[in-house]
């Protein structure tokens, strides 16, 4: 059963002309199919990206965890135990890097490996949405605390903060 489902999420992803994550339409049967297929049955869903040349993704966890996989399901790398669940993720355009925000307004940057490259402080409190910028150089992130930063990448240097 897991081995036919798998294939139908493969199918579907590969249908889509365009892998870049935001170009992606999750319905929700297909998030939920995402969601049995991929996740443990405790860990609901916070957050899914998808790396742009289409190749991997990554999954986000309300348990604290963090997983990239290829599209053949095969776990690439995970990190459990994380400090706060991350609740928006985004690749970088060139697939190097992982960035996830969290409740507490800090954003970590990873490299394609999981290895820890820095982490971006300044929001007051929850992150809602993160982005690149087009060449990878810098990465915004959106806070509920009214302010949206700019931060160099990988330097992890804060550039811009405009307040709402």
């Amino acid at each position: 059963m897991h081995d036919r489902r798998s294939q139908r999420i493969r199918e579907q992803l590969r249908q889509h002309p365009n892998p870049r994550s935001h170009d992606r339409a999750l319905t929700p049967s297909f998030a939920d199919q995402l969601r049995r297929t991929y996740l443990p049955p405790h860990a609901a869903p916070m957050s899914v990206a998808f790396a742009p040349d289409g190749a991997r993704f990554g999954t986000a966890t309300r348990d604290r965890a963090l997983k990239v996989w290829d599209m053949e399901g095969k776990e690439i790398f995970t990190l459990q135990n994380l400090p706060r669940a991350v609740n928006s993720l985004a690749f970088s355009p060139d697939g190097r890097h992982l960035a996830g925000a969290d409740e507490a307004g800090t954003i970590q940057l990873w490299d394609s490996g999981g290895r820890e490259v820095a982490g971006l402080r300044g929001h007051e409190c929850r992150v809602q949405a993160i982005a690149f910028r087009p060449d990878g150089r810098h990465l915004a992130g959106a806070g509920a605390d009214g302010t949206l930063r700019v931060w160099e990448v990988p330097s992890g240097r804060e550039r811009h903060c405009l307040r709402g």
